[in-house]
């Protein structure tokens, strides 16, 4: 009869270790949230190592909610290096609505953008337009990807400025050389610094 006790004494442990390793999945928590100089998208970053990379939005008069696309163990918390970060794109700026989290239904505190004379520009501001300088960054990955066809390269939107990123297959020796970037930004971005 003991043995029988003891066996059956194991399942009630076993469903309670898979519940607390279930349960260990908590909702991820905004570390950090700031607002653009327009006011249009808010940087956002969650302590959820590589598994958060968008965000969904819902916007309504008196409030904007973000849902994060991922969820993180607390097992993950401890690593200080391992933030991700998303930026929440709005049909309007946030003006005085609450930005809220879905995942843990709580409003989030939004820090204010840098000012115009603390961000550092992609361009001179005193002399090109915004609009001039995205036609040129257009520009510069066309000759990019005209130069070397074996480049991939697009557009990203940061908090407050459109930059440029790039994807090339490396070579038989590992290497990734791409001497059309030099030769195109000097033709078309490097004008407009």
């Amino acid at each position: 009869m003991f043995r029988n006790t003891a066996r059956w004494a194991c399942v009630p442990l076993a469903a309670a270790i898979a519940l607390t390793l279930t349960g260990c999945t908590e909702p991820p928590q905004v570390q950090s949230a700031q607002l653009s100089l327009d006011g249009t998208r808010i940087a956002l970053s969650f302590a959820t190592c590589n598994k958060i990379d968008a965000v969904e939005v819902e916007e309504t008069a008196d409030t904007v909610t973000v849902t994060p696309n991922g969820a993180h163990s607390r097992f993950e918390t401890m690593r200080l290096d391992c933030l991700d970060g998303a930026i929440a794109q709005l049909e309007e700026p946030l003006g005085d609505r609450t930005l809220f989290n879905s995942a843990t239904n709580t409003a989030v505190p939004v820090m204010p953008s840098l000012s115009r004379d603390e961000i550092a520009w992609p361009y001179d501001m005193d002399r090109f337009t915004v609009e001039q300088y995205e036609e040129a960054l257009d520009e510069f990955l066309t000759c990019v990807e005209a130069e070397d066809p074996e480049v991939e390269a697009w557009v990203t939107q940061d908090l407050n400025a459109k930059f440029w990123d790039f994807h090339k297959e490396p070579d038989a020796t590992g290497n990734v050389e791409v001497p059309a970037l030099a030769v195109c930004d000097e033709r078309f971005l490097a004008p407009l610094r």
